[in-house]
């Protein structure tokens, strides 16, 4: 057919085409299938050149989604994943004029960091869904040369309006996301650590935090490092320091 088919990576496919037309892209795309590359084909409108057919726009993959066709000379067509996972957002930060820099935590990916483009747009389907604590199932497509992605789509699952009750749970949640940051190694797995900090957000969502929790937390965490009985004086000599703002909380909370 003029045309060849190989996978350059773990998150890209390529197809080169030396002859193409809408029908030969259609079978392409559809012998992909076939060898189980693509399990839905999403219906599209238009290719290059006046082209117009039922052609794949995007492929969804079983591991993830594929993004838009990708057509340069040659008529290459780029395939490129859309990673999907859930995770609480950590921090966000203007980017530009009209985007936002969000911190993830995520049990699959670790922690990670995306660009949500435009997002501080009025109109911005990102809009009311990436505040502080969120847990949203969001899908991005990994960068190839840096450790900052790109957002693509966001759903948000629990705003976690508790955390939100008293300045004292907020700066809880703080520190307990910034404990996780500190001793997480970004886009590592995160193991039980994600499901320590979804236990300690939950609790912190229905009650204010005492003396107590905070330690526990903290002991939990030192645990599942490797750490014993050491607590948070190991953690603090393993990682060289410990967050800051624990000396407030530990003052809020009283004995």
């Amino acid at each position: 057919m003029g045309a060849s088919a190989e996978r350059e990576s773990g998150n890209e496919w390529t197809i080169d085409f030396h002859e193409l037309g809408p029908r030969l892209l259609v079978l392409a795309v559809t012998n992909a299938q076939e060898q189980g590359w693509a399990s839905h084909v999403c219906p599209v409108s238009r290719i290059r050149g006046g082209f117009t057919s039922n052609i794949p726009n995007g492929v969804r993959f079983r591991d993830g989604y594929l993004e838009i066709c990708y057509i340069r000379m040659g008529w290459l067509v780029y395939f490129r994943f859309v990673e999907k996972t859930i995770g609480t957002v950590m921090q966000t930060h203007p980017y530009r004029e009209t985007s936002l820099l969000v911190q993830w935590s995520t049990q699959t990916h670790g922690i990670i960091r995306t660009v949500a483009k435009g997002a501080r747009r009025p109109k911005s389907g990102f809009a009311g869904k990436l505040d502080l604590f969120f847990k949203v199932e969001f899908g991005f497509v990994p960068s190839r040369s840096s450790s900052l992605h790109t957002l693509t789509e966001v759903a948000l699952l629990d705003p976690r309006i508790g955390l939100r009750q008293s300045y004292l749970q907020t700066l809880a949640a703080s520190y307990f996301t910034k404990l996780l940051a500190l001793v997480s190694e970004e886009e590592t797995p995160l193991g039980d650590l994600a499901g320590l900090l979804e236990r300690g957000l939950g609790y912190l969502a229905t009650q204010r935090p005492t003396r107590r929790a905070v330690l526990f937390f903290e002991g939990e965490a030192a645990n599942l490092l490797g750490l014993g009985d050491r607590g948070l004086e190991g953690i603090g000599e393993l990682y060289g320091r410990i967050p800051s703002i624990r000396k407030e909380l530990l003052q809020k909370v009283g004995s």
